[in-house]
């Protein structure tokens, strides 16, 4: 569907700034970036999940390939760090202010929110047209319903909690890990939407 699609895309920006906000954010307070906490081991599962998932249908080979390119990024990162204190600085002021990033990750959720919630209910008529049913709990369907809800958490933080910052970075950056599961990691799921499926 054209409607989730478009959500998706909005939410894959919201996850853009939210990265910017919390580097920017973390540098202004000299507090260790958000890259800091993520462990080795963890980037490495990562990896090989999006390896098995996009590229290769065995396990080993999504190891190979993602030992190197974690290697490549902690390189990145390392470099990165290594860099004169002016340079990292004349970069960071290229990011907006982090308020503004604030703002843009949240306007973006917004816009992804009602699109996605477009996208449940269509798809649900149009199942109901090929299926004879509106809902089935397919692997899909559950999942789009578990990145709706993220959101729908995140949206009802902002608005009657009042969170904003970092809780609702760290909590944008949630939601889009379920939007990339939705889409992709489904597809290692038995169902009617596992046109891909890979077998072991």
């Amino acid at each position: 569907m054209i409607t989730c699609f478009i959500g998706y895309a909005a939410f894959a920006l919201a996850f853009g700034f939210s990265c910017m906000y919390l580097i920017k954010r973390g540098k202004e307070d000299e507090q260790i970036g958000w890259l800091d906490f993520v462990k080795p081991a963890t980037l490495l599962v990562i990896f090989a999940l999006f390896a098995r998932v996009l590229l290769v249908n065995n396990w080993g080979f999504a190891a190979l390939i993602a030992l190197p390119t974690c290697f490549v990024f902690y390189a990145a990162v390392y470099l990165i760090r290594q860099m004169p204190e002016d340079i990292k600085n004349r970069l960071l002021a290229l990011f907006p202010d982090p308020n503004m990033l604030d703002e843009l990750n949240y306007q973006l959720i917004v816009f992804g929110f009602l699109f996605l919630s477009v996208g449940i209910i269509t798809g649900a008529v149009w199942a109901n047209s090929a299926w004879g049913r509106y809902w089935g709990w397919d692997p899909k369907e559950t999942w789009s319903l578990i990145t709706w809800f993220v959101y729908a958490t995140l949206l009802h933080a902002k608005m009657m909690r009042g969170w904003q910052g970092r809780r609702i970075a760290y909590l944008s950056l949630l939601g889009f890990a379920a939007v990339v599961f939705t889409y992709f990691g489904v597809n290692l799921l038995p169902g009617l939407h596992s046109y891909g499926a890979m077998t072991n």
